[in-house]
């Protein structure tokens, strides 16, 4: 059985919102509440850190996102 990767949507209110937020917080400093809704001001902020990394500024968590985001804050050299 495989195991499709999350992916987070504009209007999503589940936990792994709150993660993207704080961590966009901490990436980016977004200035975000942390609240697990992804709505405009989680949106435009993932497409700042989208455009900045490189990435398509889809407004979307997939699954490059999620790595470069989670990847940028762990410590590791970018």
């Amino acid at each position: 059985m495989s195991h499709k990767p999350l992916v987070l949507r504009p209007g999503d209110r589940v936990v792994p919102v709150g993660q993207v937020q704080e961590q966009l917080n901490t990436v980016i400093n977004a200035d975000l509440i942390v609240d697990n809704i992804f709505g405009p001001a989680t949106e435009a902020s993932l497409r700042e850190f989208q455009r900045l990394a490189r990435l398509p500024e889809t407004g979307i968590v997939d699954q490059a996102t999620w790595y470069r985001l989670f990847a940028t804050a762990g410590g590791g050299s970018s």
